[in-house]
Formats: structure tokens, C-alpha cells, sequence
């Protein structure tokens, strides 16, 4: 809950971000207890407040950094953490008629730059293009252990011939080329972001009885594409884009010294999209045939080959939600107790589009040779999976009604 209003996306049904500290007047955890409006969560609640303007004007300007240049290196590490991270931004509020209408705005960027990690796979070599799986299979590539292939395939040696033309493409066409007779490539994925908050509010002091406030709320979490643009094992992730805008409006009335109404309208619009902005190559690409692929779809590949490298990138989609609340409570007064009674309407729509398995994806094991990448070279895989595309269209509406007292 935010400012009273609901603060939850239908997608993932986790909270949506609170503003920023500066932003935040205050917030309350309840995990027990929990009073009756706040049924829906059962197990818990948080509910935070933004900051309003006064009567007097206030601001501040901010900025937090981490960078590798004021870091000391880990004990256990041989190079300085390569993380820099910039969260900076201000806020100010204050008065536009004195006493009455008040303004509260603030603004908050959050900017994260790593270094790659260090990846290490292993893929066919040009020696075992030509049928000599020695190399590979002898112990200073198997960490002292020695691996003989299965029958029919004598000598750790197979016939070039059986190759699967679409692994033989793969391999010659769209792989790196590999460091060492093992087969290793070493690549990296960087994990970089940019965040960007804005929290707006008007509050406005109608009488001595009567309050209003409006207050608006748009946050975004771009996360790019973690391709190194040399190696195609280093794609994992696509252009990864989240938005939310939050509006809530809110009316408080002491409709007498025992009876206080709050009224909360709010209205949420979450958007989620992964986008795969350039083409990569598809199994059609490789040769495999009678394959279902939708028509426009961005062309990659998972694939699996055990204990030598995976190639699987997270499945383009895009999910978006609106959800619309009117709420109202009622707080009473009688004699020595208090009353509560309301009823909070919800409407939520959810329209979800996923490739999770559209792509299909090959998995190789070693059951056929004894070896996952050998198994990959003549095409025997232990598993082949592939789905259409999922999509789902939801629309929810509830009406909870309450009543509570002390």
C-alpha cells in the first residue's frame, strides 16, 4: 500500500518500488495482527506515505557513488570490484497558497555500470571437426579423469560423415574458435541498469474538516542486453524495459467528532517488456527441418549441452496490467469503542505475451557417446522441447467489504 492506495503488480503480485527515502514520509511493516483492510495480504503489509509540502519551501540535491576507485580489493580477490553505481537526485516542496494548497516533487536516477564476469565454456575445436575426439576426451581436459567414447565410436574417434550438418554449422559458422585443444572460450556478461524515479503530490487543506491530495508516482528499470558483440554464448538476457505509473487520489472527511470518512481512488499501469532487438540465427538457420517458427520472430536458440556450454536467452515478451481501486473506509466512535467499516473495489486487467519455448531448445547429455559434446556433433539429443507462444488475456474484479472493532 501506498498513500493508502493498493501498490501491488498483478504480474509478479510483488510491491511495486516506494519512493526513494528522501521522497518517503514514512512507512509501517505489519506481520501480525493485521487490521481488516489490509485482508487481501493476510501475511503482511507494508504501508508507506509520501512526504507533502508545507508552508515553508524545502529541498535537497543528493548523490551516493560506489566506484572502484575508492574501493579496497577483497582479501581473497585479485582485482578491485569493477562496480560503479550513481544514485543521485533532489526534491523540494513548499507552499502554493499559503495554508491551503501545498506541493511536494522529487526525482531520483540510478545509473550501475559492472565489469564482465568471467565465463569459461567449452565448444567442438577444429580437431574435432575432423573426427578426433583425443584431445577432449584425454584426462588434461577432464580434470585427470580419461573418457573412452561408446561402440560403435572406436579409438575416441568418429567419422566425419554422421555429423549432423545443422551441429557442423553451428560449430563452423556461429561459435568462436576455440583457445585450447579442451575446446575453452572465456567471454563475459556485464550486468548494467538505469533507473529512473519521480514522485509528484499536491495536498490541498479544503477546510478545518475536509482534506484532499493527489499524488503520482512513474518509476522505470532498463536493463540492456548483455551481448559482448563477439560471442554469442555471452547473450542471456534480451533489452529488458519495466514501467509503472502509480496515481492515487485521496479524501478524508470528519464528518463529525466520532465519524472520519477516507475515500482512495487509485489507478496503477504496469508495462514489462523484453525485446530482442537484433536477429541471432534459429535451428531453420542451422538446417533442421519441420520446425514451427512464428513468422516475425527474433531468431536465437537455446541449447543445452551438459558440462560443455548452454546457450539460452531469456524468451522476448511483453506483459502489461491496469488496475483501477475506489476504496472507502469508515472509522466510528461509540463510547468506548472504535468501528471500522468500508469496502474496496479492485479491477485489474493483465494481457501477457511469452516465447518462453518458442525457440525450442535442444539438450545433449552424453548418453548416446559418453560425451555431451559428441552427442551434439552426430545429433542425438536426450530432449527436445518447444511451445507456442503463450499468451494470456486476465480480468479480475473484487469487491472485499470489512468491518472491524475494539
Amino acid at each position: 500500500m501506498l498513500d493508502g492506495g493498493t501498490h501491488n503488480d498483478p504480474y509478479s503480485n510483488a510491491d511495486l518500488p516506494l519512493p526513494f527515502p528522501d521522497a518517503l514520509q514514512e512507512f509501517k511493516v505489519e506481520t501480525s495482527a493485521v487490521p481488516a483492510q489490509y485482508g487481501q495480504h493476510s501475511a503482511g503489509a507494508v504501508n508507506g506515505v509520501t512526504k507533502s509540502g508545507s508552508n515553508e519551501f524545502h529541498g535537497n540535491l543528493f548523490e551516493f557513488v560506489r566506484n572502484k576507485v575508492f574501493n579496497a580489493r577483497n582479501a581473497f580477490a585479485t582485482t578491485r570490484d569493477g562496480l560503479k553505481r550513481n544514485q543521485f537526485g533532489g526534491v523540494i516542496g513548499g507552499p502554493i497558497v499559503r495554508n491551503k494548497l501545498f506541493f511536494f516533487g522529487g526525482h531520483q536516477a540510478t545509473i550501475t555500470r559492472s565489469e564482465a564476469n568471467v565465463i569459461v565454456s567449452y565448444i567442438p575445436t577444429l580437431r574435432m571437426l575432423t573426427g578426433d575426439f583425443t584431445g577432449i576426451t584425454a584426462p588434461a581436459c577432464n580434470s585427470g579423469r580419461q573418457i573412452t567414447l561408446r561402440a560403435p565410436f572406436n579409438n575416441n574417434r568418429i567419422d566425419p560423415a554422421s555429423f549432423s550438418k545443422a551441429a557442423v554449422t553451428l560449430v563452423t559458422k556461429y561459435l568462436p574458435t576455440p583457445i585450447d585443444e579442451c575446446g575453452q572460450t572465456v567471454y563475459g556478461r556485464k550486468n548494467n541498469s538505469d533507473e529512473q524515479m519521480t514522485v509528484g503530490k499536491v495536498d490541498y487543506q479544503w477546510s478545518d474538516k475536509h482534506s484532499l491530495f493527489g499524488r503520482y508516482q512513474r518509476g522505470t528499470l532498463f536493463t540492456p542486453n548483455n551481448y559482448n558483440g563477439s560471442n554469442v554464448l555471452s547473450l542471456s538476457i534480451p533489452d529488458y524495459s519495466r514501467r509503472f505509473h502509480s496515481f492515487v487520489l485521496g479524501d478524508t472527511y470528519s464528518i463529525s467528532p466520532k465519524a472520519v470518512s477516507s475515500f482512495r481512488g487509485t489507478v496503477l499501469r504496469t508495462v514489462n517488456d523484453k525485446n530482442l532487438v537484433q536477429d541471432f540465427y534459429n535451428y531453420g538457420d542451422l538446417g533442421v527441418k519441420n520446425l514451427y517458427y512464428p513468422a516475425g520472430w527474433k531468431h536465437y536458440v537455446r541449447l543445452n549441452v551438459s558440462g560443455a556450454f548452454t546457450q539460452d536467452v531469456s524468451a522476448p515478451g511483453v506483459t502489461n496490467s491496469m488496475v483501477e481501486q475506489f476504496a472507502e473506509d469508515l472509522s466510528l466512535v461509540r463510547g468506548a469503542h472504535q468501528i471500522g467499516v468500508g469496502a474496496h473495489f479492485i479491477h485489474s486487467n493483465m494481457n501477457y505475451t511469452s516465447g518462453t519455448w518458442t525457440s525450442g531448445r535442444f539438450s545433449f547429455n552424453g548418453n548416446t557417446t559418453g560425451l555431451a559434446l559428441a552427442d551434439m556433433m552426430v545429433g542425438r539429443p536426450n530432449e527436445w522441447r518447444q511451445d507456442q507462444i503463450a499468451a494470456q488475456y486476465r480480468r479480475t474484479s473484487r469487491l472485499p467489504t470489512l468491518i472491524s472493532g475494539t
